[in-house]
């Protein structure tokens, strides 16, 4: 086997810490993909496959994209199931060093996207994490664009799957859920209850779990292992994260996959948004708005009170335009 060069050998080594994920591998204006990252690279974003000499009679496969234009080609793939860790140079090529130092500074996932031209408007991009409790399930759910977080249990998870349409779900290894949602396996040890509370109460600052309502241990492991998720693939300290709503599904009506599918409150039985009840309705100008909306329709609030809550909060916009303007 022919000696690695010094830039293939800082490859390996990298990517010897993401073996499960697409490693574009920063090499001046380009990010290049080798070996078999280069050949899905190629498939998936229908990009020139080709390769470059390694000994004698050996040549390595090699598939690159332009930095400039790398969001474009990242959506792809993440669109396609695949996790993306982005390498950088982290300093600039000096005369007479024969390699500049590089790392992976962002993984991004189905369930964690954050850069914006990666976002899809009025759309959430949830990522859940959930452990069987029983005959129940703890359910963590997070929009890391948005800092929203919220944790609770369901007796129905396919629904609450259906509803909430999570890009990414973590999971035990060894579980498997009826979805085809892409689903990312942990070590148990993340799920420990007391590895995720003292994570926890490290993130919020906090001396016990009383303060965020996670009353159950379940709901402390889907919550913490789901935090350490989100730091662990976005290498920072997620600090518009500030606290963990508590989803009780008591409070709304239970709807169930095939009365969302069937009434068309989302999208038409065909699978096309256009034409649903959120599409027919939805006039909102914002992306949160719009997001609101949506969770609105799939959340039908079951108390009067509430109800006559929103309603009144509604007509005092009707009757006032200039809060509208100064919304």
């Amino acid at each position: 086997m022919p000696a690695l060069t010094p830039l293939l050998k800082q490859y390996r080594e990298i990517k010897s810490k993401f073996r499960d994920a697409i490693l574009l591998f920063r090499v001046g204006d380009f990010y290049e993909t080798f070996y078999e990252d280069a050949k899905i690279t190629s498939k998936v974003l229908n990009i020139t496959l080709t390769s470059r000499p390694h000994g004698k009679n050996n040549r390595i496969p090699l598939a690159g994209v332009p930095v400039k234009a790398a969001d474009g080609y990242i959506a792809k793939l993440v669109r396609a199931g695949y996790r993306v860790a982005v390498c950088e140079q982290l300093e600039e090529p000096q005369k007479g060093k024969a390699i500049v130092k590089r790392d992976v500074v962002e993984v991004i996932t189905p369930g964690t996207v954050l850069r914006p031209s990666l976002l899809e408007g009025k759309r959430n991009i949830f990522i859940m994490s959930v452990l069987k409790d029983g005959e129940s399930w703890a359910v963590a759910f997070s929009d890391v664009s948005t800092g929203e977080f919220q944790a609770g249990f369901t007796d129905n998870l396919k629904s609450m799957i259906s509803r909430l349409e999570p890009s990414e779900i973590l999971i035990t290894y060894g579980e498997k859920i009826d979805t085809e949602v892409v689903q990312t396996p942990l070590p148990p040890e993340i799920f420990d209850p007391d590895f995720a509370s003292e994570e926890l109460k490290s993130h919020f600052n906090v001396q016990t779990l009383d303060p965020l309502g996670l009353d159950k241990p379940s709901l402390a492991s889907v919550s913490g292992a789901l935090l350490w998720y989100l730091r662990d693939t976005q290498k920072t300290d997620l600090s518009h994260i500030r606290t963990i709503k508590r989803f009780l599904p008591e409070k709304y009506m239970y709807l169930d996959t095939a009365t969302i599918r069937n009434l068309e409150l989302i999208r038409r039985v065909n699978g096309d948004y256009e034409g649903s009840l959120l599409h027919t309705i939805d006039r909102t100008i914002t992306s949160m708005g719009g997001r609101r909306l949506k969770n609105y329709i799939l959340y039908p609030l079951k108390s009067i009170d509430e109800i006559k809550e929103r309603i009144e909060i509604v007509e005092a916009f009707f009757r006032d335009p200039r809060l509208v303007e100064n919304v």
